[in-house]
């Protein structure tokens, strides 16, 4: 019997290429031996000894291919999140492909995602549940951002993260949406989108969305209880009971020093699952130097604070004063300085413990 072909597409730039690689390593663990897998690497500026790391590491399995699709010269100038509106034209053989971003981490094999029927729907993906869980201050403005600006109804359930897309190329050609029409439509907005690509596929593909289990998508928030609606949370927190893709959206990376636990879900397992799964990529010494790096850098400039701990101290002590004659905003801006007082003598205590 004929194996079956799952077609999966990364976007690497010269930064992500190695994060990209514990992504592929990921699908290479979890990819069943039953089925063929196509992985194709939209790129932008990888050097060619990255690039022949990466080719190394298709060479032992059989049933996983690697495409190579440079589009160094098409995005130029432009950001390399933005080489997703080539996913639709550069592939015309292709009619289902799944995309994830570089820093995500499946832990399933992703034929079992590539596989759920799209129906009509041109795209298949998971609501931006997060949007749910900002403080109501920076719900409100981001609701009315998505409402008024992309006319998007219902933003909380509407709008799709693009981290993760199983996408209906035939039907997204049909429809004539390729990187023109994407880059026509993020050029026209003078202001700029707020999340740039990701805004323009939830304006082309409005409508046409199919809402995927949250486990496909798992991403960090701000916290549970801002979300008001109680059966709301209670799926959301099901759902990070079964993670299939997790998602490290934003600016807390696994490979960063600044990662701690989100709203629910257990961040630190995902982080060590993450690393565990780079041990056995090619660029595993090179994210480890990074790493270590960081490290030393973030110790170095606290250390350089430390001498001046105790202007630190008087400090906060000076604020939590005057907040006892405050008012307004000048008492929501000294409640602000001393969370960020206490936060860097915490930083600086930590490091000097440590020594």
């Amino acid at each position: 019997m004929e194996k079956s072909t799952v077609h999966i597409a990364l976007a690497l730039d010269r930064q992500f290429a190695k994060y990209g690689a514990v992504v592929i390593q990921s699908i290479m663990n979890y990819a069943s031996a039953e089925r063929l897998y196509e992985i194709y690497l939209f790129t932008k500026g990888v050097r060619l000894e990255t690039r022949e790391l990466l080719e190394g590491m298709f060479r032992s399995r059989a049933n996983v291919s690697m495409h190579w699709i440079d589009l160094s010269k098409e995005v130029r100038d432009r950001e390399a999140t933005l080489i997703r509106f080539y996913l639709m034209e550069k592939l015309p053989c292709v009619g289902k492909l799944l995309y994830v971003d570089s820093d995500t981490l499946p832990l399933c094999d992703l034929a079992e995602l590539y596989d759920i029927d799209l129906e009509k729907a041109w795209i298949g993906a998971v609501r931006d549940y997060p949007l749910l869980a900002r403080p109501e201050a920076a719900r409100k403005r981001d609701v009315n951002y998505l409402q008024k600006q992309l006319g998007i109804n219902n933003p909380g359930r509407t709008y799709f993260n693009a981290g993760v897309m199983l996408m209906n190329l035939a039907a997204l050609r049909e429809q004539q949406i390729d990187a023109t029409k994407c880059f026509d439509l993020l050029d026209s907005y003078v202001p700029g989108y707020k999340w740039k690509d990701q805004d323009v596929l939830n304006i082309l593909c409005r409508d046409h969305v199919k809402y995927l289990p949250i486990r496909w998508n798992i991403m960090r928030f701000f916290a549970l209880q801002n979300i008001e609606d109680s059966s709301e949370r209670e799926l959301i927190q099901s759902e990070f009971d079964q993670p299939r893709i997790v998602h490290f959206a934003g600016d807390r990376k696994p490979w960063s020093i600044k990662y701690n636990d989100g709203g629910c879900g257990n961040w630190h397992t995902w982080r060590e699952a993450w690393w565990q799964t780079a041990q056995a990529s090619p660029f595993f010494r090179s994210l480890l130097q990074l790493w270590t790096q960081l490290i030393i850098d973030e110790k170095i400039s606290t250390l350089k604070e430390a001498v001046q701990l105790s202007h630190f101290q008087w400090e906060l002590q000076r604020v939590k004063w005057k907040l006892y004659f405050s008012l307004g905003k000048r008492r929501q801006s000294l409640i602000n300085q001393k969370k960020q007082l206490k936060g860097k003598i915490k930083a600086i205590e930590k490091v000097l413990k440590d020594m």
